[in-house]
């Protein structure tokens, strides 16, 4: 929107502006002389003041003014003829018209300014005539116009016919005066109205403005309008996309909530029926225990394998071998090749021995089918019940193999007794049962114990028996393990500790007793029953001739041989139920008390050699094996209930 390019024009023709200046010199004008009037418009001549003359000076009085505007516009420039400010101004005047283009006022009252004019009125007219282009045919015939027809000649002595005229010409005048007074006043109020049209204008102005800013702040708005119409018809797709997929959930709800009714129902049967499992669980569990120690002790308490090793290599193929039979699962028949004579009577000594074991394992045995046998005995730990398993015989008979075996495939006992434990662990959770493991190793050399998981070795050890409860051994290092992986690497660990040595029969020969011991301990979280048990697995050093030993290992088979002396004098005072045990003795026999003197669930894994020149060696170690499976024992199994 613009404002107006020029100010707007009175009724009159006049600019505003040039009116405002005209009536501002209206004051001037008041005090103006007859001679600066006169000496402003040459062409009129001074005339006699008289009576007509004064008459109408006094009734055009209140004119002054008007005339004063009209002659101060003719100066400033507006000029034109008489009768043309008399047109603008809309006065009653008398007009001799000679042409179109001049005129004058005439007053009524004075024959001479009458016949001045009419004088001045031929000769415009003469000069306009002059100026006037010629004629032709084809212009159109200009319209004449007829001049007013002359007053009449009023005698100078006929005054009531003046007083007439002047009478006439005074409500004329009177009239004129209050038309010019209407219009003095619509003057007034054009003042006023360009006032206020300034004070529109500011306010336009500033308005303007405004409506820039706002023009501005609108195209912005617009902006973000036309965002928010593609927000919201986004959203509009999402809703009513979102609406949809409410209304199919809003479906599958209430379907899953009549599920879940029925579902509820279901849970709340089978959590009777779980519970009612759960008792029936715990009360086979209880009875499973009771029966698998009832065939324990039918089959003895201290039980007895043979195993048999194999010939391994070329070189070992090549010697000569004891002639073995298996007359069935529990017996081993075993003879030498060759006949032997008798230095005293000459006659041929029978080399043919039988023996009868719990079991017997050929030299095809493999180590699953060995453990297959072995795996009730952790289970019998695992029930609460301490369990000793014994590898016994002569140097190179196997006993290690048996016991650690080699890689994957072929582990001994120690690996797979610790997998079993984590295995039978892991599913007695189910039935609200706990348990934590802890193991310790040591060794026992030449009478001296040795703690194989302390990196130092720690040597100040000794052994404690508490009677009617366990045997102890202070400063020994028992770590805490809580998967199989970490048990067998604290296996790994002792091993690499452990006292060996290279004889006749082995490069790497164990010369030192190793006890691992494993500790369970279990809870059952709902009847709050706890179970300790523990499982011994000893490899004992291999005894050997002392006589076919080297002096620098005299002193350590001596110490074997003894151990495993008084083992044997153990073993037998047990089987003629002797009132006096010789178990401290030796410590090996003392540390083994709780698992010899009734109190565990013992094995004894008696390896032969299946060598000729070995043929004594493993006939004295088959002869206190039939000792040992003669002896018969009870067990208490460790059971107590916490409040």
């Amino acid at each position: 929107m613009q404002g107006p390019s020029k100010l707007p024009l009175l009724k009159s023709g006049i600019p505003r502006q040039q009116f405002k200046k005209a009536k501002d010199d209206n004051h001037v004008s008041k005090t103006e002389t007859t001679e600066n009037k006169f000496s402003r418009y040459p062409h009129l001549k001074r005339r006699s003041k008289s009576t007509t003359d004064l008459l109408a000076t006094n009734i055009l009085q209140p004119l002054r003014p008007l005339q004063s505007i009209i002659e101060k516009r003719l100066v400033n420039g507006i000029g034109g003829s008489t009768i043309k400010i008399a047109k603008t101004l809309e006065l009653p005047i008398k007009k001799n018209v000679v042409s179109n283009n001049a005129s004058k006022v005439v007053p009524a009252s004075s024959s001479k300014v009458a016949s001045a004019s009419t004088k001045q009125n031929g000769a415009i007219r003469r000069q306009t005539q002059k100026r006037a282009a010629p004629k032709t045919d084809d212009q159109p015939k200009a319209k004449v116009v007829k001049a007013p027809e002359k007053a009449k000649r009023v005698a100078s002595w006929d005054f009531k016919t003046k007083f007439q005229l002047l009478n006439e010409k005074h409500g004329k005048l009177l009239n004129s005066h209050k038309e010019l007074q209407e219009k003095f006043s619509n003057v007034a109020d054009y003042e006023q109205y360009y006032q206020k049209y300034n004070e529109i204008q500011t306010a336009y102005d500033k308005q303007t403005k405004d409506y820039e800013k706002i023009a501005i702040d609108y195209t912005e708005l617009k902006s973000k309008y036309e965002k928010l119409v593609a927000d919201h018809n986004s959203l509009s797709k999402t809703y009513d996309e979102q609406k949809t997929l409410c209304a199919t959930y809003a479906d599958q709800l209430r379907t899953h909530e009549d599920n879940l009714e029925l579902k509820s129902k279901l849970i709340e049967k089978l959590s009777t029926e779980n519970n009612w499992f759960k008792q029936k669980a715990l009360e086979w569990e209880n009875e499973r225990r009771a029966l698998h120690n009832t065939i324990f002790d039918l089959k003895g308490n201290i039980r007895v394998f043979c195993r048999v090793r194999p010939a391994i290599g070329v070189t070992e193929d090549q010697k000569l071998q004891c002639m073995l039979s298996y007359p069935d699962e529990y017996s081993l028949e075993i003879r030498k090749t060759k006949e032997s004579i008798s230095a005293t009577s000459g006659k041929p000594i029978d080399n043919k021995a039988d023996f009868c074991f719990d079991k017997v394992f050929s030299q095809r045995t493999t180590q699953e089918e060995l453990f297959q046998e072995i795996a009730p005995y952790v289970q019998s730990a695992v029930d609460g019940y301490d369990v000793c398993v014994f590898a016994y015989g002569q140097t190179g008979s196997g006993k290690t193999y048996t016991m650690l075996g080699e890689d994957y495939g072929s582990e001994g006992v120690i690996p797979r007794t610790v997998s079993l434990i984590f295995r039978t662990v892991e599913g007695l959770k189910k039935t609200n049962w706990e348990y934590e493991v802890h193991a310790s190793v040591l060794e026992i050399y030449n009478e001296n114990l040795r703690d194989l998981l302390s990196p130092t070795g720690n040597q100040n050890m000794e052994i404690r028996h508490n009677c009617g409860r366990e045997t102890t051994v202070t400063n020994l290092t028992i770590e805490k393990v809580e998967n199989a992986e970490d048990l067998r690497n604290l296996m790994e660990l002792a091993q690499k500790h452990r006292t060996v040595a290279a004889t006749n029969y082995n490069e790497h020969s164990s010369r030192s007793h190793a006890v691992t011991k494993i500790y369970l301990s279990g809870i059952n979280k709902e009847t709050k029953v706890c179970y300790k048990g523990s499982i011994s697995l000893v490899d004992l050093a291999g005894s050997e001739n002392a006589k076919m030993v080297e002096n620098d290992r005299m002193k350590e088979t001596k110490h074997i041989n003894k151990s495993l002396t008084i083992l044997g004098n153990v073993m037998l005072a047990l089987y003629n139920k002797n009132k006096h045990i010789p178990y401290r003795e030796s410590k090996l026999t003392f540390l083994l008390q709780s698992s010899l003197g009734g109190t565990s669930k013992t094995l004894l894994i008696v390896n032969v050699s299946p060598f000729e020149e070995n043929f004594n060696e493993s006939i004295n170690s088959l002869r206190f094996a039939s000792k040992v499976k003669e002896v018969k024992t009870t067990v208490k199994r460790n059971k107590t209930e916490q409040q």
